[in-house]
């Protein structure tokens, strides 16, 4: 199928649905296929908010909790939430797989195709190849992190969301 070039932006190629993968949460599927290589999600705007302790969310109320654990990138007792969870890319929505098709690339900061996606596909990364945090939230969610030497994908460290400004 040909896509007019107009057409090829990444925020085109996706759209969200019920997860294959993590039954009862939502999933990021190809709309059109996405070629080997290709950048999917540009994430270099969505900055995270900046830490949030286990002391701090314990004060919060529970809905809120929740969305920090199902949705904020995690360090040991410290999560990292996005800016504002009413307007999360949908990157965020990318789930665990031990075979995955995407990869994050850390100095790019933005998500690219492992291989060729085919129309229809779940988008996926495998969360243990990012030294960041084992741990993810109770949705399966991406967290971000420092990405494993591949084809493609850099080591450089990412400052803290406090020292980006």
């Amino acid at each position: 199928m040909s896509v007019p070039t107009s057409y090829r932006l990444p925020y085109i190629r996706t759209r969200l649905r019920p997860s294959k993968i993590h039954a009862g949460g939502v999933g990021v599927f190809a709309i059109i296929p996405i070629k080997a290589r290709d950048i999917i999600f540009d994430t270099s705007n969505d900055i995270p908010l900046g830490d949030v302790t286990e002391e701090q969310l314990a004060t919060m109320p529970k809905p809120v909790q929740q969305m920090h654990t199902d949705f904020a990138m995690h360090r040991g007792k410290v999560f990292n939430p996005p800016r504002d969870f009413t307007k999360m890319g949908m990157f965020w929505y990318v789930n665990h797989s031990p075979a995955p098709n995407c990869i994050y690339d850390l100095e790019k900061d933005g998500y690219y195709a492992k291989r060729d996606i085919k129309t229809g596909e779940e988008l996926s990364v495998d969360y243990k190849a990012y030294p960041f945090d084992s741990t993810v939230g109770t949705s399966g969610n991406i967290k971000f992190a420092t990405p494993p030497k591949a084809a493609g994908a850099s080591t450089k460290k990412r400052k803290p969301a406090a020292s980006r400004k």
